[in-house]
């Protein structure tokens, strides 16, 4: 018994190749955009604002975020130059930080984020922030 290990796409019906075609390019199309996450670099320096649940501006200043672009520490300080510290993660869009005060935020761009804030006596708000130029 002899196997042939070609293959004779004389006998291949068109209508089939091209509906094979199709479904590969649309699989890969759809498992690229599953996969596929752009974890932004927050790292320099940003001005930031807090406001109180009620909507009333709570605190500014600026935040500095030091270590790698997904993980590291990051150090506020407000206008009262009250410093306050602690650590950051950023995943896709995604960014929390941890420590004397809290976020959780999107970043809309490489430049500005927003979400909200809490601190650990119960203050709590929504924040902004952009990048200085």
């Amino acid at each position: 018994m002899k196997i042939s290990s070609q293959i004779n796409l004389h006998h291949v019906n068109p209508k089939s190749m091209m509906a094979v075609l199709v479904i590969s390019f649309v699989l890969v199309l759809f498992l690229g955009g599953c996969i596929a996450s752009y974890d932004y670099n927050v790292k320099g320096e940003w001005n930031y604002e807090l406001f109180a649940s009620d909507g009333h501006a709570y605190d500014k200043g600026t935040v500095t975020f030091t270590g790698n672009p997904m993980a590291g520490y990051y150090d506020m300080l407000n206008y009262d130059n009250q410093d306050f510290s602690g650590a950051f993660t950023v995943k896709g869009e995604e960014i929390r930080l941890t420590g004397s005060v809290n976020w959780k935020g999107t970043l809309s761009d490489e430049n500005t984020m927003s979400g909200d804030w809490w601190d650990n006596i119960g203050t709590e708000g929504t924040f902004t922030a952009a990048r200085q130029e």
